[in-house]
């Protein structure tokens, strides 16, 4: 009878187990303590506003859920969620910067968005 694993089979669990970790960790922008984008803001939608007919009940969106889009100095349009109510002054065509964080690639239907939009600066 044996006890424990040779060398071989512990360098392959830690192979396995560091492939594991970077596929959970890929895209982590809440893992690195998010990205900081500064921009000019193309729209800011509060989407506890919206009217008609919802498929959501009231709980599932906060009262302060807003979707921004901000346009970067290099041309990229940028969009993401947030319930930081700062964003209820920001209008269109504002200069801001703001912190966002990706979500994980364990969010399947929202692996590589952006989520938890915070506003740091807001220019004129």
């Amino acid at each position: 009878m044996r006890k424990g694993f040779t060398l071989i089979e512990l360098m392959v669990i830690i192979v396995i187990l560091g492939i594991v970790f970077s596929l959970l960790g890929a895209g982590c922008g809440g893992c690195t303590g998010g990205i900081i984008v500064e921009g000019t803001v193309d729209e800011v939608s509060n989407l506890s506003r919206t009217s008609g007919i919802s498929f959501f009940s009231d709980s599932d969106v906060s009262p302060y859920s807003f979707a921004v889009s901000l346009q970067t100095d290099d041309g990229e349009i940028i969009t993401f969620s947030s319930e930081d109510r700062q964003w209820s002054v920001v209008k269109k065509g504002d200069k801001v910067q703001a912190k966002i964080y990706k979500y994980t690639v364990l969010s399947f239907g929202k692996a590589g968005t952006y989520h938890n939009g915070r506003l740091l600066k807001r220019y004129r």
